[in-house]
């Protein structure tokens, strides 16, 4: 019998035993500032799906497992907890029920028979956290710039988004203001030449990889989400009814035109204006 596809560094992992159903796997990505967040939200809504946020365990496959543990997110995890409790914004539940998830990851990453982590050895550990999911995955923004590692494992469900680089520019430079202040993601983010020149890199990777991810875009999941959602639907094999749609906020299409000026928009068009016309966005 075949074994699973695998990381580049990993070690071939065994084949799951018949009758036992392993999930899916599912990372979401695409630049910062593009909908990841309402994206994973939408998702997290499915009775079929769990997803946590921005916990980085996909960047630690094929890890020893003391370095995988090292590279799950620490930093802010009581303000934002790795998963999200359902039905309402209970922030202090939450951040108390994303403190013990990753306590019960961590002592079942260690429990693992493997080393290095594989992700059958992952989806395992996964799979006892979400025992009714049928896709469970994470969402980092910058999973985007490590497409050419991830694509190389077809079981691997892999969904990017995408947003019109000029509102994703002013919404970067706000966050460079507010939770990116003094860290290296905000001081790339803090002009439009730096943001408008990420956004294009996170195109140029999306791109290369069209063939193996499902891609979205922003602006359209907002307009039409139910041809979106049935698409999405589709391509996660769960019933499309299941979602609800409560997070899906249209107002946020065009902010540009209050949050940047002539010579900032002229910028941006400067570093992505040809990325943005093979888009359809000028």
């Amino acid at each position: 019998m075949a074994q699973p596809p695998t990381f580049p560094g990993e070690a071939p992992t065994a084949t799951a035993p018949p009758g036992d159903r392993q999930p899916r796997m599912l990372i979401v990505c695409g630049h910062p500032r593009s909908g990841t967040t309402m994206l994973t939200q939408l998702l997290d809504s499915h009775p079929d799906i769990g997803m946590t946020y921005e916990f980085h365990n996909f960047l630690g496959v094929g890890k020893p497992w003391r370095q995988h543990l090292r590279l799950l997110r620490k930093r802010d995890r009581w303000r934002l907890p790795p998963i999200r409790l359902r039905g309402g914004h209970r922030r202090w539940p939450s951040r108390f029920a994303g403190v013990l998830f990753q306590l019960c990851y961590a002592f079942g990453i260690a429990q693992l028979s493997r080393d290095p982590i594989d992700l059958d050895g992952m989806r395992r550990v996964l799979h006892r956290l979400f025992p009714r999911a049928r896709v469970i995955g994470d969402k980092y923004p910058r999973y985007v710039f490590s497409l050419d590692r991830f694509s190389l494992v077809p079981e691997l469900l892999i969904v990017v988004i995408y947003r019109d680089a000029r509102d994703v520019v002013r919404s970067a430079i706000e966050q460079s203001k507010k939770d990116w202040r003094h860290t290296p993601l905000g001081a790339r983010m803090a002009t439009p030449a730096g943001a408008a020149q990420s956004w294009v890199r996170a195109i140029h990777a999306m791109d290369s990889h069209r063939q193996f991810v499902h891609t979205i875009r922003y602006e359209d999941l907002v307009s039409q989400p139910g041809l979106v959602v049935l698409d999405l639907a589709v391509y996660l094999g769960v019933d499309p009814g299941g979602f609800r749609y409560r997070f899906i906020k249209p107002d946020r299409v065009g902010k540009h035109k209050q949050g940047l000026t002539e010579a900032d928009l002229a910028v941006v068009e400067e570093v992505a204006g040809v990325t943005m016309r093979r888009l359809g966005y000028t």
